[in-house]
């Protein structure tokens, strides 16, 4: 655990520092990600807000692209709705008919919702990844298909509802990973 933290911190040095580094981001982000589904809390943690800095330099880096998104749906910047509550007398204005919020639980490390930058900087280099990890999650090592397992969930956390765009790949992969999984459950 300690050799992959101090990984961690020189991706992070390498991909907030380095001139060229939006060169070397597409390969760099998949051990990031990866680092993020650890085993290991601190190498979680660590990857976490590597990633949570790396969104906030692309959203410096990009504001014209992501002006749009950040003016008229400040739902998907990361700024919430207040869902119908006035909070200025501390009474509810919502409707007694209106459903409760729902409560996103997020895996660790992933304590709230992702940045928009940080979410825009994964959906871009997940085209690349997405093959490798399910292959890794068909194959015939049960370890390798549990840490694939959690490297595609810690993706899917950032991805939201742009995985639609992956959905037929990723359910064939989800079928074939079950008829394994009950295979090697029923040898």
């Amino acid at each position: 655990a300690p050799v992959r933290l101090a990984f961690v911190e020189t991706l992070g040095d390498w991909m907030t520092t380095l001139v060229e580094r939006a060169d070397h981001e597409p390969r760099l982000l998949p051990y990031v990600m990866s680092a993020a589904a650890d085993e290991a809390a601190a190498v979680r943690d660590a990857a976490a807000a590597l990633l949570a800095a790396l969104g906030a330099q692309y959203e410096r880096e990009h504001e014209k692209d992501l002006k749009a998104t950040m003016t008229y749906a400040p739902e998907h910047f990361g700024v919430e709705h207040s869902l119908g509550r006035d909070d200025s007398d501390g009474g509810d204005t919502s409707d007694p008919g209106d459903e409760e919020p729902r409560v996103l639980l997020y895996p660790p490390p992933f304590a709230s919702r992702p940045g928009l930058g940080a979410r825009v900087l994964v959906k871009n280099n997940f085209p690349a990844v997405v093959n490798p990890i399910l292959a890794e999650m068909m194959g015939w090592q049960e370890d390798a298909r549990v840490r694939a397992s959690k490297l595609l969930r810690a993706n899917l956390v950032f991805l939201e509802e742009n995985a639609t765009q992956h959905c037929q790949q990723l359910c064939l992969a989800f079928v074939k990973v079950c008829a394994l999984t009950r295979r090697d459950f029923l040898q």
